[in-house]
């Protein structure tokens, strides 16, 4: 699963069709799941750091937390995120 944005308002995911099976950032199984190296400072295609939330607000309403580790792995035991092949952030910067 690929993130778009770094910080999160709102959250979609998306699924997807004919992803690249030989890209280095997908896995087939959970249990054997390491979520990729981060760039520091963050770059454009490139891993996001391992962020987390205690509250999200997923596209139908619910709020949940969110763990980026997790959802990459599909270990999140509040959602399945196997069908989904990116997810989308929307940020508002609050100063």
């Amino acid at each position: 699963m690929r993130f778009l944005t770094p910080s999160l308002l709102l959250l979609a995911a998306c699924a997807g069709g004919g992803g690249d099976p030989t890209d280095e950032l997908l896995t087939d199984s959970a249990a054997d799941c390491d979520y990729p190296q981060a760039a520091e400072p963050m770059a454009l295609n490139q891993p996001l750091a391992a962020y987390s939330w205690a509250q999200s607000l997923r596209a139908d309403g619910a709020t949940v937390a969110l763990d980026l580790a997790t959802a990459f792995c599909n270990s999140d035991t509040s959602y399945d995120w196997s069908p989904h092949d990116y997810m989308l952030f929307v940020s508002v910067p609050a100063w």
